[in-house]
């Protein structure tokens, strides 16, 4: 009996340590799918409210870009300036400045919003 018990045991241990987690294989799976279209106020809006408003706000900001507001945001969509500082493409600066680069899926909403004409909605 205790040798089934043993078994059935490290069975279901061996199971658990095998079974694929879908956020494990694909981390980034519920982020974002190429297919859909990306929102400011749901998708857009959030980023920049984590990782660019502590500097880029009302007091001072750097290259006059307030990106709490809307005007300044789209306006930093222009030529793609926004994207490329994000993506830390070749000759533009790093953003966010001092910290580690977005994550890829966040970098795609942007890329996706700007690419749909940078609405407001």
């Amino acid at each position: 009996m205790k040798k089934s018990l043993l078994f059935v045991f490290a069975l279901i241990v061996l199971q658990s340590c095998l079974k694929e987690n879908a956020v494990d294989k694909f981390p980034e799976a519920s982020c974002y799918s190429g297919s859909l279209r990306a929102s400011y106020s749901l998708d857009i809006r959030p980023i920049l409210d984590a990782s660019c408003i502590k500097c880029h706000n009302e007091n001072n900001p750097p290259k006059g870009y307030n990106l709490k507001l809307y005007a300044d945001v789209n306006r930093a969509t222009q030529n793609n300036l926004l994207f490329n500082v994000v993506n830390h493409t070749a000759g533009f600066s790093k953003m966010p400045a001092g910290a580690d680069k977005l994550l890829q899926c966040d970098i795609d909403k942007i890329r996706k919003w700007i690419e749909n004409g940078a609405l407001n909605d």
